[in-house]
């Protein structure tokens, strides 16, 4: 009897936990000059200072916020119908505009999605800051409201089990944060950036590629 009990007791547990079996990682890409997207409309804020488009509620950042250069906040809770009809669709990217002074480190110490109150996608993890992105080391980072310095790419709620009345929210930390507010805003995969920018090491890749491909063809002739 007890064996029985407990094994229900178990069953009960994973099915009140949600349909998530753990939490996928995000992937930060560093955006290149000329790439970038603009917080609009329909790449609205989710968390942010009061210069963001407010389509959707958004958790600001202000002075209040912030305690010695490090900040923790969470999005409202929002609806999953909401989210992907806004993005058409289930796929879409957080955009990450970061301002800095000289001296500033901006350390992303992580970011979080929960759907239904459990924790589907991540990048980081919530410490102290010795375990994040140093995002200040971007290339070509732009001071000013509204442009993505970075993009946290792999979310996909058609991964997910998602039901009518699912959820969605959004959690973000930041340490050694030294001028200007920092937006994290949802970026439509059809925006104008296009195909996400292959990361450097890509680049000299596929280049030696065309390389090799170019001395064969010599060497046939």
């Amino acid at each position: 009897m007890k064996k029985l009990a407990a094994f229900i007791a178990s069953v009960l547990l994973v099915a009140t936990s949600g349909a998530y079996a753990a939490s996928m990682e995000l992937t930060l890409v560093d955006i290149f000059p000329g790439q970038e997207v603009q917080q609009t409309e329909n790449n609205p804020c989710v968390i942010g200072d009061n210069s963001c488009k407010n389509v959707l509620d958004y958790e600001v950042i202000d002075a209040s916020d912030v305690t010695a250069g490090q900040w923790n906040l969470s999005s409202p809770v929002y609806a999953v119908d909401d989210i992907v009809t806004l993005m058409g669709g289930n796929t879409f990217w957080i955009g990450i505009d970061v301002n800095k002074t000289g001296n500033s480190q901006e350390i992303l110490d992580y970011f979080q999605v929960w759907v239904d109150g459990v924790e589907v996608f991540y990048f980081g993890a919530n410490g102290d800051g010795n375990v994040g992105s140093h995002l200040a080391q971007g290339n070509d980072l732009r001071n000013g409201t509204g442009w993505s310095d970075f993009l946290l790419t792999g979310i996909d709620l058609s991964t997910l089990t998602i039901l009518a009345d699912s959820t969605i929210e959004f959690r973000a930390g930041m340490d050694q944060v030294g001028n200007g507010q920092e937006q994290f805003f949802l970026v439509r995969i059809d925006s104008p950036i296009g195909e996400v920018p292959l990361p450097a090491a890509a680049w000299l890749f596929l280049s030696g590629l065309v390389g090799l491909a170019g001395l064969r063809k010599s060497s046939k002739q």
